[in-house]
């Protein structure tokens, strides 16, 4: 179960004053809007599951903006939760093929930390945080882009990837 302490830390990473139209050109909402996505869910947020059950997601979405840092923020996040939990990282970006943009929403099902997703102590902490370290926006979107390209082979058709928009945090606690 999260702490009450842990939500509040978590909850002051958000900046609900940063809006999509501060991180996308007209043409890229454009395109988000022809993927059928709505605009307005696009947007820094956090959701904490109101129920009962032992297990709990609680999912963190950041804009990422020119001065964000990947690293400094999952390091921000690790520095408000106590282990044990899983952690799965994604993001959201758009690409490009030809004239043509088209917008990939983060899926948590196919996070690209995956040898890095349980957190049981400060060493597994060090290797997530490490392994987020001294990338730039472009290595996390070409890293982003391949890893989708697994299962879903956009380079087939063409597309490269564009630009990050969000970042996807799904954190889980079990009861231990």
């Amino acid at each position: 179960m999260f702490l009450n302490r842990e939500i509040e830390l978590l909850e002051n990473l958000i900046n609900s004053s940063i809006t999509v139209q501060d991180v996308l050109t007209d043409d890229e909402q454009q395109a988000i809007r022809e993927s059928r996505q709505k605009l307005e869910n696009i947007k820094e947020k956090i959701i904490v599951p109101n129920h009962s059950r032992s297990v709990k997601t609680i999912t963190l979405v950041k804009l990422i903006t020119d001065t964000f840092d990947c690293a400094d923020f999952i390091g921000e996040i690790l520095d408000s939760l106590k282990p044990l939990y899983e952690i799965r990282v994604g993001f959201s970006f758009t690409m490009i093929s030809g004239n043509r943009l088209s917008y990939v929403m983060a899926i948590p099902g196919r996070p690209i930390n995956n040898e890095n997703r349980v957190i049981s102590d400060a060493e597994d902490e060090v290797k997530l945080f490490d392994s987020f370290k001294g990338f730039t926006r472009q290595e996390l979107l070409d890293y982003a882009f391949q890893q989708r390209n697994e299962t879903n082979p956009f380079e087939k058709s063409g597309y490269i990837p564009g630009k990050l928009v969000t970042l996807n945090i799904w954190i889980t606690k079990y009861p231990v």
